[in-house]
C-alpha cells in the first residue's frame, strides 16, 4: 500500500465506501460482519494516506480535545461550535485548522493561539485560558 498514490488511496476508499453503502441496505444482522470489515478496511486505507502538517509545523496543531481542553469546554458543544464555524467559512483552512488528509473524515487538527485571536476579535466566546 506504501506504494498508492493520494489519489489511488482515494479511490480505493470510495471503492471501499460504495461497497459499504450498498451492503448497509440489507439486514443489519445478516450484514454487520461484512459492514465491520469494510470499516476496518476503510480506517486502513486512510492510515496510509498523509496524516500530519510538516514535522515543523506540528507544535501549533493540536486535537479537538486537546483545544476543549484548553478553552475550558465540553468536545461535543465546542466541536458543534467550530464545525459551524468551520462549515460557515468563518475559520480558515491551515490558519485556524487543518484536515490531516484529503477525504471529507479526514483527522482535523486545531491552531490553538489562530482561534484564541479569532475568538477574541468577534466575541463570540469568552476566552479565558489558564
Amino acid at each position: 500500500m506504501k506504494n498508492f498514490t493520494n489519489e489511488e488511496l482515494d479511490l480505493l476508499y470510495d471503492l471501499a465506501r460504495d461497497k459499504h453503502d450498498l451492503v448497509m441496505r440489507g439486514d443489519w444482522e445478516a450484514v454487520k460482519n461484512e459492514i465491520s470489515q469494510l470499516h476496518l478496511l476503510m480506517y486502513k486505507i486512510l492510515e496510509f494516506k498523509p496524516q500530519t502538517p510538516k514535522e515543523s509545523e506540528t507544535k501549533q496543531w493540536v486535537t479537538l480535545i486537546e483545544v476543549c481542553k484548553y478553552f475550558k469546554k465540553h468536545p461535543v458543544s465546542f466541536g458543534k461550535i467550530l464545525k459551524q464555524l468551520r462549515d460557515s467559512d468563518q475559520l480558515l483552512y491551515k490558519v485556524h485548522y487543518f484536515r490531516t488528509g484529503k477525504h471529507k473524515c479526514s483527522k482535523i487538527l486545531w491552531n490553538i493561539e489562530e482561534l484564541t485571536k479569532f475568538f477574541a476579535l468577534n466575541h463570540i466566546l469568552e476566552v479565558n485560558p489558564t
